[in-house]
């Protein structure tokens, strides 16, 4: 079963149109930005015994409309929420953590280099 990450960017969006900022053409930019620091985030929590969890990570940019991060490894729920006989690990929430964080960052970045001269 994969682990999917899911964060709203609403407020990102309003912000950017409310800034001024083509919501179509800077969104994209955002959500890659973000999908590839999250996904480089999960790479570097995963724990690692094979490494099949760590490389079963990607990230995919779906235009103006959103972005996912997963771990498609068969194993990553047990892993990431832990069993009876194991701790979870929760790489998934402390990834989303990190992306969450992030979003008000990456967004102003955004906003400062299209108001550059």
């Amino acid at each position: 079963m994969a682990e999917t990450i899911e964060v709203n960017v609403k407020s990102a969006q309003e912000y950017l149109r409310k800034s001024g900022i083509n919501v179509h053409k800077a969104m994209p930019r955002l959500l890659g930005k973000l999908a590839g620091q999250g996904e480089r985030m999960m790479k570097r929590i995963v724990p690692v015994d094979t490494g099949n969890l760590k490389n079963s990570t990607g990230s995919q940019v779906f235009g103006a409309s959103g972005a996912v991060i997963s771990n498609s490894a068969n194993y990553a729920l047990f892993v990431d929420r832990g069993t009876k006989f194991m701790k979870g690990r929760f790489f998934v929430e402390r990834t989303k953590q990190h992306i969450i964080k992030q979003l008000p960052v990456e967004t102003s970045k955004i906003i400062q280099e299209a108001f550059k001269v």
